[in-house]
């Protein structure tokens, strides 16, 4: 038997507040509208939280109770973290915090959602590495980051060929190197 992960699925107070959310503001393609559920492009879904209530517990709800309770967050990626920060402050959605960047260097910025649940959208980690690798940068220089361990960075920048015998790596244990591109 393999089990695969499928769908996350948020139960929300208003569907059509939280499609407009996610389909106007974050430009998520709807794939599926049973009108108190509507599933998105890359697997995550809504349903309206009476609903889902009555179809994971078998009864409706005595109450709808607390949403969006800040131990969860869906995360997505964008080329452009200034426009996305600026759409989202333009339409008044409230923040948890503007771009920021987090100690492993990706910048990111998170919103909540109309029911409180927090959303993250951060750039793609190829492009942070080729910001450290432009900057000349090959592990990231930060007391609270980790190196940047080179079969993974090599391969998000393209690298195919290493030159092991280059550059070392202060952080590494024994001989580690930084990888040259031929």
């Amino acid at each position: 038997m393999r089990i695969r992960y499928q769908s996350s699925v948020f139960f929300v107070r208003d569907v059509e507040a939280s499609r407009c959310f996610y389909e106007g503001l974050l430009e998520q393609e709807v794939t599926l509208d049973h009108g108190e559920c509507v599933g998105f492009a890359g697997g995550f879904s809504i349903w309206q939280a009476a609903y889902g209530h009555q179809v994971v517990f078998g009864e409706p709800p005595g109450d709808e109770g607390q949403l969006g309770r800040g131990n969860c967050e869906l995360y997505f990626e964008t080329d452009d973290l200034d426009a996305a920060w600026e759409r989202l402050s333009a339409a008044g959605v409230a923040p948890v915090h503007a771009v920021t960047e987090q100690p492993w260097g990706q910048r990111v910025l998170r919103v909540y959602d109309p029911d409180g649940h927090i959303v993250e959208l951060g750039e793609p980690m190829a492009v942070v590495i080729r910001r450290f690798w432009t900057a000349g940068w090959w592990w990231r220089r930060s007391p609270s980051a980790r190196p940047c361990r080179w079969p993974s960075c090599a391969r998000l920048r393209g690298v195919t060929k290493c030159d092991h015998g280059s550059r070392r790596d202060p952080h590494s244990r024994g001989q580690g190197t930084q990888p040259e591109e031929h």
